[in-house]
């Protein structure tokens, strides 16, 4: 996907604390075109352990309506001690992840940002072998661009 940020007050989907929900083993890579800071908007992470913090004590986020701005609450409520990670970069950074952990894109508050995002999927066979059984129009038209139970494809 390739996506211009343009800046907003109003936060919402991927500006609230959420996963993915995607098959294990799959990574995100946010490729930025433009700079990404406090002022042009950025990402806040949170690594394995402290996003299965708050999955323990019931939050998921992975339906948007159920999705918070803020850990604040819920981080005084159950004693979670947490630090978001957050990269300032410049135009052509990469950053990969782990799109099943905690993760939240901040607005742009001047300007705008531009960034392509890819998925790494996991597979058995070399990549050209399980396009042939896939094909790109399957990965296409399956929600998020990847196929739900990318095994049960190779098996096929």
């Amino acid at each position: 996907d390739c996506y211009r940020s343009l800046k907003t007050n109003d936060e919402k989907t991927s500006w609230l604390w959420h996963s993915d929900n995607v098959p294990s083993g799959v990574l995100k890579v946010i490729f930025l075109i433009t700079s990404s800071d406090e002022e042009k908007g950025s990402t806040k992470f949170l690594n394995k352990s402290k996003t299965n913090e708050f999955r323990d004590v019931g939050y998921f986020g992975i339906d948007v309506k159920s999705r918070t701005n803020s850990f604040k609450n819920i981080a005084n409520r159950y004693n979670i001690n947490y630090n978001p990670i957050t990269f300032l970069t410049e135009p052509g950074t990469c950053i990969l992840f782990n799109n099943n952990n905690f993760h939240k894109a901040s607005p742009p508050k001047k300007e705008y940002r531009d960034a392509c995002t890819y998925f790494i999927i996991p597979s058995r066979f070399p990549w050209h072998e399980n396009l042939k059984k896939v094909s790109i129009e399957n990965i296409e038209e399956s929600p998020g661009g990847f196929p739900l139970h990318p095994r049960l494809l190779e098996e096929e």
